[in-house]
């Protein structure tokens, strides 16, 4: 809709309506590969962190981390070390990712 209307003011020969028309559609032009880029990042973050997680997750669970810990078993956490320590992978790649996103 916009291209059709600076085309009618650049064929009615009005460049003082056109031109602004014309530097918005620059500076849209200019931003859409910036917010790709962008996208693309957050997803390759989520991915990163995401495998991040489960790695760390699964290394802390394979060893036995959180028997180890509790001992006896008398004391039963809501959320387990392995899973707490797995999420702190996470959103610290999404912070360092955020830097770049930036």
């Amino acid at each position: 809709m916009l291209f059709v209307a600076m085309a009618v003011f650049q064929a009615l020969d009005l460049p003082l309506v056109a031109e602004p028309f014309d530097a918005l559609l620059s500076q849209l032009a200019n931003f859409v590969p910036q917010l790709i880029g962008t996208v693309i990042l957050l997803v390759v973050a989520w991915m990163i962190a995401t495998v991040g997680r489960k790695v760390v997750s699964g290394a802390l669970r394979a060893i036995k981390l959180d028997e180890r810990l509790v001992g006896d078993g008398d004391a039963q956490a809501s959320m387990s070390l392995a899973a707490s320590l797995g999420e702190a992978v996470y959103w610290l790649v999404f912070l360092l990712f955020l830097l770049a996103v930036l």
